[in-house]
């Protein structure tokens, strides 16, 4: 849906990447949680605020190939940043969660 409809809205909102549109950051949150077990997001703990921060830091630095992304026009450039983002919040949380 991002894809479909981000590229739209920016168009509409006359922005390349509005803050109204927010579909790119739920994407990007539910990626960093994606394939996780359960129990480790089961309630408010530290697995979620841990994966909230993470995201938020890797989404603001944009680390490569996200910076490519983020320069992008249209649904590819407003989702692409954020997808990376939740990719690299993902490993993160694997490798401290799940290696312990």
């Amino acid at each position: 849906m991002g894809f479909l409809l981000s590229g739209k809205a920016a168009r509409l909102f006359s922005q390349s990447d509005s803050p109204r549109i927010v579909i790119d950051e739920v994407s990007g949150m539910l990626i960093s949680f994606l394939g996780l077990p359960v129990a480790l997001l089961a309630g408010l703990n530290p697995a979620l605020v841990s994966g909230f921060i993470i995201f938020r830091i890797i989404d603001t630095i944009k680390i490569y190939p996200a910076n490519r992304f983020h320069r992008l026009q249209g649904s590819l450039g407003i989702m692409g940043d954020d997808i990376i983002a939740g990719l690299y919040t993902n490993l993160i949380l694997r490798l401290i969660f799940l290696l312990k």
